[in-house]
């Protein structure tokens, strides 16, 4: 057993007929390279909705910004 601190790892395979241990872990790889890589694109579609949401926001923020100092103008105007 390596010691702890060791960047070593012990891996044991078990399989079933017809797949050799290294046939498995190759296949099991694989998967897990597919599996990532579909994670990866869904994590990238969240992060863009999330900064389209955060640009509608600051859109709307700044309109009713505008809005409201517009209508100030417009209240000022008026009473000259």
């Amino acid at each position: 057993m390596p010691h702890p601190l060791e960047h070593k790892f012990v891996l044991k395979v078990q399989t079933e007929k017809p797949l050799t241990p290294s046939q498995a872990l190759e296949k099991t790889v694989d998967r897990l390279i597919g599996d990532l890589a579909s994670l990866e694109e869904r994590v990238r579609v969240k992060r863009g909705r999330l900064i389209i949401k955060i640009i509608i926001y600051c859109c709307r923020m700044k309109l009713n910004e505008f809005l409201l100092l517009n209508y100030h103008e417009l209240g000022k105007n008026k009473q000259i």
